[in-house]
């Protein structure tokens, strides 16, 4: 009887401890699924967001929700992130979305929604000014998307950022309108401070879906500067950093 006994009782251990693994592995993937990307108390996506193994489900009918999926599991799990921009070209697909109240994020994946590149943090800014309509993606025509956004500075003025979003170092920052007219001046300052005031016309494609290797920037204004008069018309080209 002992000799019956003992087969049995080791198939049983062998089930429970199969039964036991599995169960382990289930929790595991579940826990990860609960947990999905981490965000901090502000709503903002963190670094360590694990979302290397997710895929981007669509999120058409609800734009404030990024929607994402882990490859084998079917529960999606969802940020409260809009999405501001978005473009498809050369079988990828770029999207920015908000990442908390002023600073931009941005994801490229495959056509099949596999996620390519992830930035969490694209960058910020004290502008109010970060929606959709000041926020364009453009391709070069090796298939990197680059992202060009209009930021307001108040009195300042106005810049253009353009920044790869395939994980290229490099950005190109360019003053769109800059003036400190307001304090400076015989009444503001004495006539000590040089005034300055510019504009700066950013000269692209007609196509507007391509990037361009340069940049035609055309400077006119005015620059203050010790006689306080000293007229700008400049025409300049800015390589981009694709490199």
């Amino acid at each position: 009887m002992v000799m019956i006994r003992t087969p049995l009782l080791l198939v049983s251990v062998c089930i429970f401890l199969f039964a036991c693994g599995e169960a382990s592995k289930e929790d595991a993937t579940m826990q990860m699924v609960k947990t999905g990307p981490q965000l901090d108390d502000k709503g903002m996506l963190l670094l360590d967001s694990n979302l290397s193994e997710y895929q981007i489900a669509p999120w058409s009918e609800n734009p404030s929700c990024i929607l994402i999926r882990q490859a084998g599991v079917d529960s999606p799990l969802s940020m409260k992130n809009a999405v501001l921009a978005e473009s498809h070209a050369h079988n990828k697909i770029a999207y920015v979305f908000a990442n908390g109240a002023n600073c931009l994020g941005a994801f490229v994946t495959d056509t099949q929604g596999k996620l390519r590149h992830f930035q969490p943090m694209l960058f910020c800014s004290d502008s109010v000014a970060l929606k959709p309509k000041v926020i364009h993606i453009l391709w070069k025509a090796s298939g990197i998307p680059a992202v060009l956004v209009s930021e307001s500075s108040g009195e300042r003025g106005s810049a253009l950022r353009i920044r790869r979003l395939d994980g290229g170092v490099g950005e190109v920052f360019i003053d769109e309108r800059v003036s400190n007219e307001d304090a400076c001046g015989p009444e503001e300052d004495e006539g000590i401070l040089p005034c300055f005031s510019n504009t700066t016309r950013i000269l692209l494609p007609d196509t507007g879906s391509t990037l361009p290797d340069t940049l035609v920037t055309h400077t006119t204004g005015t620059v203050l500067d010790g006689k306080r008069v000293l007229e700008v018309n400049v025409q300049d080209t800015i390589l981009l950093p694709w490199n």
